[in-house]
This record gives C-alpha cells, structure tokens and sequence, in this order.
C-alpha cells in the first residue's frame, strides 16, 4: 500500500515495466505455523525481483543544454515584450484597441513558458527523441515530498505539471507553408518554376473588402514574381492563399490540403510512449462542425459559440414579438439550422431552407419568416460553421481552427529529410531485466514516405534556406553568428495570431521555429514552440543556440596523445 506509483511521464506510461510491485515480481514465502502463528518451518520461497530498466533515447547532454536554451529564449523574449509595451510608438499604434479591452478581465499574456524538441534523423535512428525539454520544469522531489513545495507546483498558472510538448496546442501560422507548397506541387496546381506575385487583398471568397486577407508585408511589391522557393523565403502568405484557393477550387469536397496534412502526420497522435497526449486538428469540415456529434463533442469550441449566438438572437427577436421560447426547443431548431447549413451545397439557399425549420420548430408566422433582422444574423452565425474557400485559404497559412501539438509538428518537419520518410517520434530505446537483459528493443517507426514529393524536396528546402539567409524572415537573429546559417541549416519561423478578449495584440501572437541542421543531409529536426511568444522570429534563439553547440560537439574529434616517457618533454 505505501508503494510509490508513477503519476507522470516516462514513470507512468511504463509503470509496469518499472515497478517491483506486480504478481510477477513480488516473490513468495509458503510457510508453516504453530496455532500460535509462529513459523516452524518454510517451505517454500521465491526471491523477490527488481523492476526493469527504462532506457530512453534522451541524450542528457542534449537535454540539459535544451533546458538551458529554451529558458534563456522565453525569458529573452519577455523582456523584448516587456520594451515593447513601453515604446510611445507601440502605444500609439494599439491605443484604440488597448482601450477597448477589459483588462481586469483579460490580463496581457506575454511570454512565461516554452517548448524545444531534437529528433535525430541519421540512419537507424531516425525518429529517436534526443531532447524533449520545456520551461519552466518542477522538481521531483518536491511533488514526492508534498508540502508548500508541492502546492506550488500544482498551483502555478503556468501549469507545470503539464507536458507541453504533447499537451499544448496552437495554431502553427507560416509553419504550415511547406504542407499548402507540397500539397500543390504534388496535385498539380502549382509548378516549381511558375511565378505568383502578391496583389494585395485576396478576393477570390468574398466580395466584402474588410474581410479579404492580404500579406503581412505593407510593401506588397516586395513580394513581386515569387516562385515556391520565394514564396517560402518571403513567407508571403498572398502566394500560399493562391495555392490553397487553387485546391479548393480544384477538387473541393475532396480536402486535398487536409490529405497531405495527414500523410505528413498532422491529424493523428504520434503514439509517442507519453501519457495523455494530444490530437493535432487540421482544418476541415468535420473538424470545424461536425453534425454526428453532440456539440461537447467537438473539436473546437466554435460550434458551441455559434449555438450561443444563436439562441441568443433568436431568444431577442422572438422577444420583439412578445414570445418566449423554451430551450429545449430553441436548442431544437439550432441543431436543425446547424445541420441544415452543412447540407445544403449553396449559402444562397439557407435563407429559403431555414424558414420552414423556424415555422415548425418555433412556430412562428410567415411574416416572421420573412425578415432580414431574422435571417441576415443567422447567416451570418451559421456561415462561421460552413467550411469553404474563405477558411480553406487561411488554413493554407497556418490559421483557420488549424491546432497542432509540437510533437506532431516535429514529426512534420522531419519528413523533409532526404528521403522524405515521415518517422513517428520514438522516446524509449530499450528495456532491460535487473540481471542486464534486454527484454525489448524500441525502433522508430514509419508513419508514411512522401514519395510524391521527391521531385519538389530541393525546392522546399532552397526556400528554407533563404529564411536564415540575410535576407530571410529570420536574418536578424543570425547576425554576427559564428556559422553562417544558410550553409549549415535550412529553417521557417512561424506566427500564429491570438484574439484575446475579441482584441489582438501582436504581443501575445504564438511564435515557432522549425529547423533542420546539417542543410546538405540532415541529421536532426528541431522545433521551438512559445506560446504569446510575440514572433516567430523571436523564437529562433533557442533552436539557434542548440545547433551551435550540436555542430560545435559534432566537429570534435578524438585525437590519440602519446604522452612522453619519464623525464623528457613533451612533442
């Protein structure tokens, strides 16, 4: 009963195979004993047994320098936040939305945690996790000792106990280019050599000038005549609408840009030897709203706002009309309206379909029905639930309800390997008996070969190198760096816009950064991840300061000394 159980990690997705305490294990004593319970003699015994060891494929070395690197990148990055905010320029610049917010409510959120993960990608042990770090960690020993210690573990806000790596998930912004250029190359809407020039507001979804997407770039001129390699360098999310509107287009229904997703291992779990780890979600229909489910169901929480909404709208202008509708029925209509929305092709018919729902469902009037205050707001509501071009170009940039875990987002960018081989991330390497045994050997696993993208590879990772160039989205943190980055890393920041409390502030964006280092073959893969990260750019320090010091132990090399005998001198 006073046994120690693994509660977290490692200890507790390989419990069994650690502990001392299973049938198996704990022996046996067969004895006999006097009417008094005293023992005259044994018959019987079976020692008792230690418990296995688990060897992980985390290099320690490697660990600790990324635990080191990741808390020096967060807390390089809040201090960077933290100017900001101060800076009259910044202030100007976010006055109206500073005073529109409700700050007592909605407490800036700028950068206190982060994540770095190393995948090797050398032969054999391609897949193997050789760092898995995160900022900030908890002690150990305080969670098994209790007290204030404990407490505070449990009660920081950061939520330390939560594996980040396979906990979190975000919206992986520009990231996610490399998936929209593969998916079209390879399904023939885009060619390598064919040029796209950035024209400002994209309005191939909509008429509505304020809610045509346009580049991050106020100089769209800059992002003139782009193949896919520049497209990649300049990050231009005007290309990457184009490519993700042409699939749309193309093959609608079909979700070809969530199929190459999913061969890249973006919508399943990696498997990884973990507890709880959880599902990316990649942008679809079923993912936006799915009508099988209830709405608790769902992968996101749009679904539920938009039922919210609803019955709100619906509750008011029944109220104009004196009529009070009870919920059962109201929720009642709005799955009918919701569903009705998925199923009908067109949005131009909505209006039409949705009359007769209200007029049997709520019972009003055909007067009722027949007013734009009524429709024009369920349309509205109900559009935000129907996946279309609109969404689908912005998940082509990494948006939309696009939400993925670092986990998968390593196995991603791992993929662009040489051999485009897609591994699923391994973190045990073997387990071994007390007596030195091996019992089982861990090998990674393949998810999938992108043998349709062998032909475009170069020109992905030609674009990867001009991130880290002098000229790339990711220049100024490789100034006056020992190693110049475009020869000896490819890389892509990305970042993700976060609305909180329905205002934007770029300082609480999503920042990520994903490498792959040697450049010529590479040999790991890694991401940085910080949540309110500020930028994409801001995130490159950690994975930068990690393929320093990894190129930096790689160069060494052992020499054989031949000390002198005694009493002479040294070569």
């Amino acid at each position: 009963m006073n046994d120690y159980i693994g509660q977290a990690g490692i200890e507790a997705s390989m419990e069994n195979w650690l502990t001392a305490n299973i049938t198996d294990r704990q022996g046996a004593r067969i004895v006999e004993v006097d009417p008094q319970g005293k023992v005259t003699r044994e018959l019987n015994y079976i020692a008792p047994q230690d418990g296995n060891t688990v060897k992980l494929t985390i290099n320690s070395q490697y660990q600790a320098a990324a635990e080191r690197y990741i808390r020096d990148n967060v807390n390089y990055t809040r201090t960077l936040q933290e100017q900001r905010m101060r800076e009259p320029d910044w202030l100007e610049t976010y006055k109206d939305k500073i005073a529109a917010r409700d700050w007592e409510e909605f407490p800036i959120q700028l950068a206190t945690t982060g994540v770095l993960i190393v995948m090797d990608l050398r032969e054999g042990n391609a897949g193997n996790i050789l760092a898995l770090a995160q900022y900030p960690n908890y002690d150990l020993n305080a969670m098994v000792q209790g007290g204030d210690a404990a407490i505070q573990i449990v009660q920081d806000e950061r939520g330390l106990l939560m594996n980040y790596a396979i906990q979190t998930r975000a919206e992986p912004g520009s990231i996610f280019k490399m998936c929209t250029g593969l998916a079209g190359l390879t399904n023939g809407v885009l060619t390598p050599t064919e040029t796209i020039s950035d024209g400002g507001r994209f309005n191939w979804f909509t008429n509505v000038e304020e809610d045509m997407p346009k580049c991050w770039t106020s100089h769209p001129e800059q992002h003139a005549d782009q193949t896919i390699v520049q497209g990649l360098t300049n990050s231009c999310n005007y290309f990457f609408y184009t490519v993700a509107g042409r699939l749309y287009k193309e093959f609608g229904t079909e979700e070809r840009l969530y199929k190459y997703a999913a061969q890249m291992g973006l919508t399943s779990k990696t498997g990884i030897d973990l507890p709880g780890e959880l599902r990316s979600i990649v942008g679809n229909q079923t993912n936006l709203y799915d009508q099988d489910v209830s709405l608790q169901e769902q992968m996101t929480s749009t679904p539920i706002l938009v039922a919210a909404s609803l019955k709100k709208h619906i509750s008011n202008y029944g109220a104009s009309y004196g009529i009070t509708y009870d919920d059962a029925r109201l929720d009642r209509c709005i799955k009918k309206l919701m569903d009705m929305a998925i199923n009908t092709p067109s949005s131009d018919d909505w209006v039409v379909n949705a009359r007769p729902i209200f007029m049997t469902e709520l019972g009003m009037t055909r007067n009722m029905v027949m007013q734009a205050a009524l429709m024009t707001d369920m349309w509205n509501y109900l559009n935000t639930i129907k996946w279309g071009g609109s969404q689908e170009i912005q998940m082509g940039v990494g948006q939309s309800i696009t939400l993925l875990t670092p986990i998968a987002v390593v196995r991603y960018i791992g993929a662009l390997n040489n051999d485009l081989v897609v591994w699923n991330p391994n973190i045990v390497d073997s387990i071994i008996s007390p007596e030195g045994e091996i019992l089982s050997q861990r090998h990674p696993t393949q998810f999938n070969v992108l043998e349709s993208a062998r032909p475009y590879l170069t020109y992905i990772l030609q674009g990867l190198a001009g991130v880290v160039d002098e000229a790339g989205t990711a220049a100024r943190q490789f100034r006056g760096w020992k190693y110049k980055a475009e020869e000896v890393m490819v890389g892509k920041t990305g970042t993700s816009q976060m609305t909180i409390g329905k205002v934007r502030i770029d300082l609480e964006n999503n920042g990520w950064f994903v490498s792959l280092t040697p450049k010529e073959k590479p040999e790991i893969a890694l991401v940085s991840f910080i949540p309110n990260g500020f930028s994409g750019s801001y995130t490159v320090r950690a994975s930068k300061d990690f393929i320093e010091y990894y190129l930096d132990e790689r160069d060494k090399v052992d020499v054989n000394i031949v000390l002198p005998g005694g009493n002479q001198l040294a070569p």
